[in-house]
């Protein structure tokens, strides 16, 4: 009896227990079932923002492509876009934003496996990218400056393939185009674009368009073609070129190759580099009259089939003014031939030399269609003076000719005496002023049936008298005759464009001495590649070019054994160069920047050792005057140069 208090307390406590352990319980499961319930939320969102990123990345992607799109599209149109913003570049277009690929409903629903593969970037079970890049932001000469962001992501339905959901690509900045790595070739600068030419060259590689000035018949002379244009992958590449009548390809500045004859395809193959570069093609019209010229050119990556370039309408292309076969700068095609001489003194005409002033002319004619001495009736020919007069200050010139039947004279494109009938000498008097002029004549043969026609011509210096020019057989006749008068033109063959072709600086751009000319005793041997220059000799080279270099560094390998005239040389041996500048013509003398005309540098050399690449005489002045350059080098009698002084590998090297 004594236990049974006891029992009691024990059941009473455990009632207590059950009581309190079932909420506890139940707490536990609601806490539980939240942090489930968040944690799967959790998982939810983690793979929502996942795929979210996912998808960006694949639009990121897609607008990586539209922006490759669009920089090759710019760079086949000179950096100009074709396409707008109601007709934007998609996969499925050309460069100027027309469908060439139909897609299901255009760009709304798009079906798995039936698809064409061009209407997307990437196409995956329900899973779309692409781009569709609007106008990109030009500049004021209409040239692409930034492409703006393209790519998206679709989500398509199972059931229908359409699209219930659409990522864009995430904000950021806007591709850039790349600058122009030639300068801009604009139509303030003088050029247009190319026209597809009307006659069409067959050309080795099928496709390829024939480009030109104008579709229709051009001048004689040069056109100038260029086109900047980017690659990402380096390696060799080839490039072709055809050139109607005659054609020269610069590559960066370099010559590539060149072709003569309307037929005639040149190639090349150049290593390049990730980057731009600059082709540059001078195309030259050969002939008298107008007549088709254009141009045909590709380049293609070693071992593949489609060209990065070839020649469209986004080339440009330049020409010089039209000039008068009379005017400085006229292209002279080999179809203007030296005169015939008929007589060397004016038979029957006492009074010629008395009025001309010149005894010494030469009655001329023209080398075309003589047939014993006669030419066709009734109709016209031209003949040029290839002598120039070159006068310093303004100068009073007296012009006479007398002509068989009639002829016009022209100097400088203008009409100095327009009726010459036979029977007289006519005479006028004008003033030439500073600079380089020329005479041409249209000669007239008249009569009904063919007779000898033919004209002297003379130019007198009224001051004193001197003979300035006259008629001989110096002068070029044209291989034609017209029932009137031709008056011949052509572009302006000393004409250069801006931008020029880039004359490579730092590098070395003198030929080998088997182009120079050698005087009184030089001698070049190609089997070794040396230039000899005996006792009291010379040589120099071709003209270059080298367009307005700041400074300029001559130099070459030099050899001497014997001592030099100049007894101040310590060593003892010696060697001389010299350069002479002159402005585009080629001919007349251009004033560098240090106001010389031509300079000459000599120094010493150690005897019988080689003097490798010795370019001591360095820095004369360029300037911007300066277009072409003479390079001399001189024996003993410079009195500096050693007699007997070997060279080897001549150099002009520009900055």
């Amino acid at each position: 009896m004594a236990h049974l208090p006891r029992l009691h307390r024990w059941r009473k406590q455990n009632s207590y227990t059950h009581a309190f352990a079932l909420p506890t319980i139940l707490i536990a499961s609601i806490v539980m079932l939240t942090v489930l319930v968040v944690g799967a939320s959790a998982t939810s969102s983690t793979r929502t923002a996942l795929q979210s990123q996912y998808y960006e990345q694949l639009a990121h992607a897609a607008g990586d492509a539209g922006v490759a799109y669009a920089r090759a599209c710019l760079n086949a149109n000179g950096n100009t876009p074709l396409w707008t913003d109601s007709q934007p570049l998609m996969p499925n277009t050309n460069c100027s934003g027309t469908v060439t690929t139909t897609c299901p409903d255009g760009v709304n629903t798009f079906f798995s496996g039936s698809t064409p593969a061009i209407c997307s970037v990437m196409m995956a079970n329900n899973v779309r990218s692409s781009f569709s890049v609007k106008k990109p932001t030009v500049d004021s000469n209409n040239d692409a400056t930034t492409i703006p962001n393209s790519g998206f992501v679709q989500l398509l339905r199972a059931s229908t393939g359409a699209p219930w959901r659409t990522y864009t690509q995430q904000a950021t900045q806007a591709a850039a185009v790349p600058a122009l790595c030639s300068g801009a070739a604009t139509s303030a600068l003088g050029w247009s674009s190319a026209v597809i030419s009307s006659t069409p060259a067959t050309f080795p590689d099928a496709g390829v368009a024939t480009v030109a000035l104008s579709a229709a018949a051009i001048n004689p002379g040069p056109t100038y073609f260029r086109k900047d244009f980017n690659i990402t992958t380096a390696g060799s590449y080839n490039l072709k070129v055809m050139g109607d009548d005659y054609s020269t390809v610069w590559l960066d500045g370099v010559p590539m190759v060149s072709t003569s004859g309307y037929s005639s395809v040149g190639s090349s193959t150049v290593s390049l580099s990730p980057g731009c570069h600059n082709i540059y093609v001078e195309v030259t019209n050969a002939n008298v009259f107008p007549n088709g010229s254009n141009l045909t050119f590709d380049l293609k990556l070693s071992g593949t089939t489609i060209p990065v370039v070839t020649t469209d309408t986004s080339w440009r292309v330049s020409a010089g003014n039209a000039v008068h076969y009379s005017d400085y700068g006229y292209y002279v095609d080999s179809a203007w031939t030296n005169a015939l001489a008929v007589r060397t003194s004016i038979s029957g005409d006492a009074n010629w030399a008395a009025t001309s002033g010149d005894s010494g002319s030469t009655f001329i004619a023209s080398p075309n269609s003589n047939s014993g001495g006669n030419y066709p009736p009734s109709e016209w020919t031209n003949f040029r003076d290839p002598n120039s007069i070159v006068v310093s200050t303004n100068t009073d010139v007296r012009v006479t000719v007398q002509c068989d039947d009639n002829c016009a004279v022209y100097m400088d494109g203008n009409n100095i005496i327009s009726n010459a009938p036979w029977g007289g000498d006519y005479t006028t008097t004008l003033t030439l002023t500073v600079g380089t002029h020329y005479f041409g004549v249209a000669s007239y043969n008249a009569g009904a049936t063919a007779n000898p026609s033919g004209f002297s011509f003379a130019a007198v210096r009224v001051s004193d008298g001197v003979i300035l020019t006259h008629s001989n057989t110096t002068w070029l006749g044209a291989n034609y005759w017209n029932t009137s008068d031709p008056n011949p033109y052509s572009y302006d063959n000393l004409f250069a464009p801006n931008p020029d072709v880039p004359v490579p600086r730092s590098t070395n751009i003198a030929t080998d001495f088997s182009t120079w000319t050698l005087v009184s005793g030089a001698t070049y041997s190609s089997g070794t590649g040396q230039l000899t220059l005996p006792a009291g000799s010379y040589a120099y080279s071709p003209v270059t070019r080298v367009s307005q270099p700041t400074m300029l560094t001559l130099g070459g390998d030099f050899y001497a054994t014997t001592a030099s005239p100049y007894a101040g040389f310590t060593p003892n041996g010696g060697y001389h160069v010299g350069i002479s500048y002159y402005l585009p013509d080629m001919a007349t003398p251009a004033t560098n920047s240090t106001g010389y005309t031509s300079n000459g540098c000599a120094e010493s050399l150690t005897l019988n050792v080689w003097s490798y690449s010795d370019m001591r005489c360095s820095w004369f002045s360029g300037g911007s005057a300066v277009e072409y350059v003479r390079y001399t080098l001189y024996s003993s009698s410079s009195g500096y140069a050693s007699p007997g002084l070997i060279i080897k590998n001549p150099q002009i090297t520009l900055q």
